[in-house]
């Protein structure tokens, strides 16, 4: 029986596999050698196919996020306040209401809300109840990243305003009232499209802090000079041709920014005895357009750089002058600068400065040095002696005896390069030589050795 159902499964391979017979049923029963078979089929049939398991993905190791130092610097000292992402303008205001900071900052505004004006008098309740106990003096404003075209005159209304900030707008005309509350310290109106300076300013006596860079400002008025309380005073990148006389009368002033104007000369005399940073780079200054700054006796910064000047400026001896860049002029010498022994950082490339003078070495806390591009055709192995130089450029200078390999190697080839060529050692001012006028005299061995060691 067996033999004869192994014979009619194997003739008929659709009884073997069909699903209906009942011959294929008793084969899957009987037969040992389908039932492994069978099994597997069967099995296949009733289970669902299984799914694929998702592939893990790949561990992410987060970085830290760099941020450039100086921009952090730069942020904190805007002090603008931040909008918080998916806050309505109404929230916005109850907030400054509540804490005395309104920020109505990239909120894509054409104007500012009349409300904003008159939040010590006005009720913003959610719940129509009036919590007058809960408002502070408002005393910050920041409308920055913006669409704005005019500043209303209902400005003059908030007299507890201490900080305005208006950057990044269309401003194109400042009102009298602005100039006219009380308490304003810090006024931030940078990238807008101001032509003119209001002579109401003169009327800003507390005002510290006055930002006007980056508009379409052709003069400054001479009522600038009775804003006393001035400290920071920025008018880069506009369209000046001269600074009002008046500037020499802010007597605390810490901070002028001209940068990229069309300056040709200064106001003679400048004063500014207060002064620590001052930037003209970026104007027509020239040698003789430029007075002696003898009495800026707190300098600490200055830059000059990309101006036509032929010769360094007078300096005061007496400032503690640390950083000091003249690039892209027209310098042929470094007379006067090697007076200044506090200098950490120099920067003179793109001049035509032939030689540097031995007096150079007095710059005993010279920390930059940046001679690129220049016409320098030979410098001297005493330059090694700068023990706290941590950056040397000379490339783009005619130097023959230098190889090029060295000058692209950076500071630590030419400094190293410099001392195996150095006529006397580095450090024999700490030595004792016994009366000996030259150190290699002293040296153990023939007069060949000798000899070997001079080449």
């Amino acid at each position: 029986a067996v033999a004869s159902i192994h014979f009619m499964s194997s003739e008929n391979p659709t009884a073997r596999g069909g699903r209906g017979s009942s011959s294929s049923h008793v084969g899957r029963q009987r037969s040992p050698r389908g039932r492994g078979t069978a099994t597997t089929a069967t099995a296949a049939t009733q289970r669902p196919p299984s799914k694929p398991k998702p592939k893990p993905k790949p561990k992410q190791t987060s970085k830290p996020r760099m941020v450039n130092p100086a921009f952090l610097r730069a942020a904190r000292s805007t002090g603008a306040t931040t909008a918080t992402p998916g806050v309505s303008v109404d929230e916005a205001l109850r907030e400054g209401q509540q804490t005395g900071a309104l920020s109505l900052a990239d909120q894509q505004l054409t104007a500012i809300p009349t409300q904003a004006f008159r939040l010590a008098e006005i009720s913003l309740g959610g719940d129509g109840e009036d919590k007058w106990w809960l408002r502070e003096p408002l005393t910050r404003m920041d409308f920055s990243f913006n669409a704005i075209v005019t500043l209303p005159p209902e400005i003059g209304r908030v007299e507890t305003l201490t900080s305005l900030n208006l950057n990044q707008n269309s401003l194109s005309v400042l009102p009298d009232e602005l100039f006219a509350l009380p308490s304003l310290t810090r006024l931030d109106v940078r990238n807008n499209k101001i032509s003119a300076l209001p002579a109401s300013c003169q009327r800003a006596l507390c005002l510290r802090e006055l930002f006007l860079s980056h508009n379409a400002l052709t003069v400054i008025p001479e009522e600038i000079g009775a804003a006393s309380a001035l400290e920071i005073l920025e008018f880069g990148h506009n369209r000046l041709g001269a600074l009002p006389s008046a500037i020499s009368h802010l007597s605390v002033l810490k901070k002028l920014d001209c940068q990229c104007n069309q300056l040709t000369s200064l106001p003679t005399p400048l004063g500014l005895s207060t002064l620590t940073a001052l930037d003209l780079s970026g104007n027509r200054l020239t040698s003789s357009g430029l007075p002696t700054l003898e009495d800026l006796h707190a300098l600490c910064t200055l830059s000059l750089s990309n101006n036509r000047l032929v010769n360094p400026p007078v300096l005061s001896t007496r400032a503690p002058l640390v950083e000091l860049y003249m690039a892209s002029n027209q310098l042929t010498s470094l007379e006067g600068v090697l007076r200044l022994t506090s200098l950490k950082t120099l920067d003179v490339q793109e001049n035509k400065i032939v030689e540097l003078p031995r007096e150079m070495l007095e710059l005993k806390e010279l920390c930059i040095l940046n001679l690129r591009q220049n016409s320098l055709r030979t410098v001297s192995p005493e330059i090694c002696r700068l023990r706290g130089l941590k950056k040397l450029v000379l490339e783009g200078n005619p130097l023959r005896h230098i190889p090029s390999h060295i000058l692209e190697a950076g500071t630590i080839a030419l400094m190293k390069y410099f001392k195996t060529r150095v006529e006397v050692f580095p450090d024999d001012e700490d030595i004792e030589w016994d009366g000996i006028s030259d150190p290699i005299d002293a040296l153990s061995g023939s007069s060949e050795i000798r000899q070997m060691i001079r080449q």
